[in-house]
């Protein structure tokens, strides 16, 4: 199954921050990309673990590297465990959280409704091709890297009965069980994951969930390898960051937020990459559901170009009216190519 596109006006009002705290957050990412300038040198692509070689990018001080072997796209810097710390577990990522859930806090359900309800629709119409849904209802869903449970509250919603999610961000975590009345999401350091999915021993069949998370994960591979081995999970979705024309926007455009080439986001995903992925670790994609943000962040970038031009800026009304009609049209026509910003994967594993 092979799905594109999806209405821009859902990212956009969900994303508003983006386009009125561009400053504030902007300010803040540069004292990520620092941190990360300052890590080791990746010497092997991020994905197929080869000697990293290929053409080269260079944004704000840091280069990319595009895997000449698989296609990934690498930040020329390595992704420790230390730098995991930094981001998600110390006083950097309790920043990034308040910021975070200072924006969400009045559209908690909002977002669930507009973004992630779609994701598990997504997830189920694929499942039932393959399963009844008596099974569906027996199965235990975990959601890796769960944040403040964004992706678990829209599964419950959609009836979901067995479900739990682990993050390593307390805060966060704390955030998603109070937001949502349960105690569903879990606190577990960023250096455990790896033995959590070796220890799962569930008497149902699993799928694992990895929404926005797989990215951020220092030891991909060695996470992949972990679900694979292990044969109660028989479905694997996963939602990430591509190198897309987004990319394209952000090195042109050097004094905004980056979305897509955030410092946290130390390596982008292509097709040809996630086709690696699932040659190597023998999985089976049985759903893709290819969209992007590409044509929003352009209309982002340009809004706030033209806010921060003394001359243009009343004009603003007017640019939109001329621009708005045109995301979704735009933006189909990549995401037909598969070269839009964000993918949806489905693998069945075992």
């Amino acid at each position: 199954m092979i799905k594109f596109g999806k209405k821009a006006q859902d990212i956009l009002s969900i994303k508003k921050n983006f386009l009125l705290e561009n400053k504030k957050l902007f300010s803040w990412q540069k004292k990520l990309f620092k941190i990360y300038n300052n890590q080791p040198k990746r010497k092997f692509c991020k994905n197929c673990e080869r000697k990293l070689a290929g053409s080269k990018f260079r944004k704000l001080n840091i280069v990319y590297v595009i895997c000449n072997k698989c296609g990934h796209f690498n930040g020329i810097k390595d992704d420790t465990k230390k730098l995991s710390e930094i981001f998600y577990q110390t006083s950097e990522q309790k920043k990034y959280s308040s910021i975070y859930k200072e924006a969400e806090k009045k559209n908690y359900i909002n977002r669930v409704k507009k973004i992630y309800i779609p994701k598990v629709q997504f997830f189920l119409e694929v499942l039932k091709k393959y399963i009844s849904k008596k099974h569906i209802n027996n199965m235990e869903f975990i959601d890796i890297g769960c944040g403040s449970g964004y992706y678990i509250s829209a599964m419950k919603r959609m009836g979901i009965k067995n479900f739990w999610g682990i993050d390593p961000s307390k805060s966060m975590v704390d955030y998603g069980n109070k937001i949502n009345k349960f105690k569903k999401l879990n606190f577990v350091d960023h250096t455990k994951t790896v033995e959590v999915i070796k220890s799962i021993n569930s008497k149902k069949n699993i799928c694992i969930s990895m929404i926005g998370s797989l990215e951020h994960i220092y030891n991909q591979n060695e996470i992949l390898k972990k679900i694979k081995k292990n044969k109660k999970v028989k479905f694997l979705y996963i939602v990430v960051p591509c190198f897309s024309p987004s990319s394209i926007i952000e090195l042109v455009f050097n004094d905004n937020f980056q979305r897509l080439l955030a410092p946290q986001h130390t390596h982008l995903y292509t097709y040809k990459s996630l086709k690696f992925l699932e040659k190597k670790f023998n999985l089976k994609i049985i759903g893709e559901w290819w969209f992007g943000a590409d044509i929003v962040d352009l209309f982002r970038n340009f809004y706030i170009s033209i806010q921060k031009n003394k001359e243009n800026k009343n004009n603003l009304k007017i640019f939109e009216d001329m621009f708005l009609d045109l995301l979704d049209p735009i933006q189909l026509t990549i995401d037909k190519k598969k070269l839009s910003s964000e993918a949806h994967l489905i693998f069945k594993v075992n």
